[in-house]
């Protein structure tokens, strides 16, 4: 049985009564003190109701409809709504919404929601399928799309290493398979080959000769473009594309 502060605390002649311990304060916030710490009742704070012992007390606290506590801290935070627990739960453990799911680390969580629920692999943007991803994707100008040894810049991956591939001033194709070797995972993408045709999609099997038309077939190929997610070799030779363009990058006077 629940008891609303205001109901169960009785007012008279200036003095201030507690209905279940019997007990006797003279002002509101003597009683209001000991309806939070008396031992013969329970009390919630965020609603200012006080319970007969702690079994009702839990129960009062597991509905979702008054409180949102997180069920993986062991704090006592109550969040403001569903919205707020549930960002609080994919931001500190990695939770799915959608399927009810913990995941095991940030990068699981990000790889799951992409390949599962069609995220945009930038802001991780859910969407109801992945061309309505595709179009989203657009939308974005990574700041990684950059030619380290100049300023042109790309909207995506494959533009920027079609650039490079054919610019001898940026380092043309040399440049490329300098990142392609230090990248990790990069026989995922490439095998040297007597027919020159040594870029690999290992989703389709198709096979191209330069890493700029591998970049653009996985762009635009709903099929295979997880193989630019988290966790593939294509996301090692991004950041790598990146931590060049920022140690080549002239310092600013």
């Amino acid at each position: 049985m629940a008891f609303l502060f205001g109901e169960h605390v009785i007012s008279q002649d200036g003095k201030f009564y507690c209905r279940i311990c019997q007990v006797q304060y003279s002002s509101y916030d003597a009683i209001y003190s000991h309806c939070q710490a008396a031992v013969h009742h329970s009390w919630c704070q965020a609603c200012e109701l006080m319970f007969l012992d702690e079994i009702e007390l839990t129960e009062h606290l597991k509905d979702w409809e008054y409180h949102h506590f997180c069920p993986n801290c062991a704090g006592k935070m109550d969040y403001t709504d569903e919205e707020m627990l549930g960002a609080h739960r994919a931001e500190a453990h990695f939770w799915c919404q959608e399927c009810d799911l913990l995941l095991a680390s940030k990068r699981c969580f990000e790889t799951h929601l992409i390949y599962e629920h069609a995220a945009c692999e930038v802001c991780l943007e859910v969407f109801k399928d992945m061309e309505l991803c595709r179009a989203h994707l657009t939308t974005h100008l990574h700041d990684e799309y950059r030619c380290p040894g100049c300023d042109n810049t790309a909207e995506t991956f494959s533009a920027i290493i079609q650039h490079l591939e054919s610019s001898s001033i940026c380092g043309g194709f040399e440049e490329v398979m300098r990142l392609v070797r230090e990248t990790p995972g990069s026989a995922d993408f490439y095998i040297r080959s007597a027919s020159g045709f040594d870029f690999h999609c290992k989703s389709c099997l198709l096979r191209w000769a330069t890493l700029g038309e591998l970049a653009s077939h996985l762009e635009g190929t709903v099929d295979c473009m997880w193989l630019m997610g988290p966790d593939e070799a294509f996301s090692f030779l991004r950041d790598s594309l990146g931590q060049r363009q920022q140690r080549d990058s002239p310092s600013p006077d």
